[in-house]
């Protein structure tokens, strides 16, 4: 069964969109998260990493 150009520029667009949509969440996230960060004193390096990676 071959598949169209059309078809597969569909899904392309389709793939795309979906990445786009998880790309702009995970920027969202990485600046709240760096703005949170900001607030808390002295938190060590590993414990951000830690709190950073949890939430993904």
């Amino acid at each position: 069964m071959a598949t169209t150009y059309e078809s597969q520029k569909e899904d392309i667009s389709a793939l795309w969109e979906e990445f786009s949509k998880r790309i702009e969440k995970l920027t969202r996230y990485v600046k709240k998260f760096s703005m949170l960060v900001l607030e808390v004193p002295r938190m060590d390096e590993e414990d951000k990493l830690h709190y950073f990676m949890e939430v993904l």
